[in-house]
């Protein structure tokens, strides 16, 4: 018996934010691309040929949002977890970003608000993109940390992070 606790730094963007980054631009892309790259990444997994085949045949932006939609909502009718969401539906979101962003989500996830103890505020209870914090954010040495680590006889320092539980 113990106290488990975790520290989570990330990029969260809500779903509904991303949904407005498609444009009728990326229609041609997600039809042809994203379907390739959902069939090479997941071969032999009945549900992904479906899912590429329904975006395949998405007539407009409305239509891709709405097959998104749907397949989160099936996806979090009943999570658990703080993050709990099955892999066919990280396959499809991965695609499609591939074609909308110029970096890939870690994962489509929701943090349940019982989860959230200490620090920033992320959004709960509604489905995101979550984003690794090493891809989106950078630590650089201040003038007076790049004097330690000359002092130091190294290149650079590098911080270090934990949780603390009692």
């Amino acid at each position: 018996m113990g106290t488990h606790a975790f520290d989570s730094s990330a990029f969260l963007l809500p779903l509904e934010d991303f949904y407005l980054l498609i444009r009728p631009a990326h229609l041609a892309n997600i039809r042809r691309d994203s379907t390739r790259l959902m069939r090479a990444r997941a071969t032999g997994t009945p549900d992904i040929e479906r899912y590429a085949q329904a975006l395949g045949e998405a007539a407009s932006v409305k239509g891709v949002v709405a097959f998104l939609r749907s397949l989160v909502d099936q996806s979090f009718e009943s999570y658990e977890q703080e993050i709990e969401s099955d892999g066919t539906l990280q396959e499809v979101f991965r695609a499609v970003c591939h074609v909308v962003l110029p970096i890939q989500p870690e994962r489509v996830a929701m943090i349940r608000p019982e989860h959230v103890d200490m620090g920033d505020d992320p959004p709960t209870d509604t489905p995101l993109l979550w984003f690794d914090f090493d891809q989106c954010f950078s630590i650089e040495m201040t003038p007076a940390g790049r004097q330690l680590a000359q002092t130091l006889g190294r290149a650079e320092i590098e911080p270090l992070s934990w949780t603390h539980s009692g």
